[in-house]
């Protein structure tokens, strides 16, 4: 399944003032991840020859970060749309509602950012579909763990 949202970030947004969009999901397992900066989230210093990425997102699932991994990093692009590939990220019962958290340093323009997800969805009546996810996930690499242990592989 595939979903996209889109949200319009106001102008001097910080980061300790981030807006927590909330994007509903089913039970499944995400697969991808894809966010659009448009044109403009970047302030180009002609002195310096640098730009800072104005417009800036993080991706929680509760209190577990999915994008990026650490939580005190964030995501943020000018003109380009990030992809993040290959997430495997298990999205369980009780844990539908991600939380998208948006803010803009840019002091005059708002920045208009979308977050696609791609994932694929469980029966609403598998319960245990995403534990033998993660086991048969534990056991390929135990597999070649120890495939290179006896040299095989």
């Amino acid at each position: 399944m595939y979903d996209r949202w889109e949200y319009d970030v106001p102008a001097s947004t910080s980061e300790e003032d981030a807006i927590k969009v909330p994007l509903r999901i089913s039970q499944g397992v995400i697969q991808q991840i894809s966010i659009g900066f448009p044109s403009g989230c970047g302030a180009y210093d002609p002195i310096t020859g640098l730009t800072t990425l104005l417009a800036r997102c993080r991706l929680w699932c509760g209190s577990t970060p999915v994008v990026p991994r650490s939580p005190s990093h964030y995501i943020a692009a000018d003109s380009y749309i990030v992809e993040i590939p290959n997430q495997e990220f298990e999205v369980t019962k009780g844990r539908t509602t991600l939380t998208w958290e948006v803010w803009n340093l840019d002091d005059v323009f708002s920045h208009e950012l979308w977050i696609g997800i791609n994932w694929r969805q469980f029966e609403e009546e598998d319960e245990v579909l995403p534990t033998l996810l993660r086991i048969e996930k534990q056991l390929q690499d135990l597999n070649v763990k120890l495939g290179y242990l006896v040299g095989v592989g």
